[in-house]
């Protein structure tokens, strides 16, 4: 069958690509359905955000030195004066923060310290390593187990510590 002419009034398509349909209505409501997806995309996103956020902040601020749980807290601080103080008695589950609060002659922050365990706390707490600890930095540990601990100063074995748990 051969294609007939167009009527005489009419001219002729000579356009052989397909129609193009266009309507006002079509690209509005294409712009704002992505624009919803946009933001519900958005607000997720915030609030997996805000929920990450929270969390970390909760555990930060829970969180030890040494990363393990414990109940109670108590503080030790090193200078150039030695412990202070010398005996301090604690809770099992007490987190011991030794603090290096070491000043120089001009009242400059001091050398670091590493606060080490006598031969009788080192078969008791075989996981005890506090390294050196820079001045205004410190070191927490926990005691899980009653008894006597000494610890001395690596620098100055004069200068101890006795921790006792009960």
């Amino acid at each position: 069958m051969e294609p007939q002419a167009p009527p005489p009034n009419e001219p002729a398509n000579t356009d052989t690509s397909a129609p193009v349909v266009t309507s006002s209505m079509g690209a509005p409501s294409a712009r704002k359905r992505w624009l919803l997806i946009a933001a519900v995309v958005l607000i997720a996103l915030l609030l997996i955000g805000g929920a990450v956020a929270l969390f970390a902040h909760s555990k930060s601020s829970n969180a030890s030195i040494d990363n393990e749980e414990h109940k109670y807290e108590a503080i030790v601080t090193i200078d150039s004066k030695g412990f202070m103080p010398g005996t301090l008695t604690v809770k099992p589950d007490t987190e011991v923060f030794f603090e290096n609060h070491s000043q120089n002659s001009e009242g400059e922050t001091g050398p670091a310290v590493q606060v080490v365990q006598s031969k009788a706390a080192a078969k008791q707490t075989a996981d005890f390593n506090s390294d050196q600890i820079p001045a205004t930095s410190g070191y927490g540990y926990t005691f899980r187990k009653a008894g006597t601990y000494q610890f001395y100063n690596a620098a100055n074995v004069k200068q101890t510590v006795t921790v006792i748990v009960k």
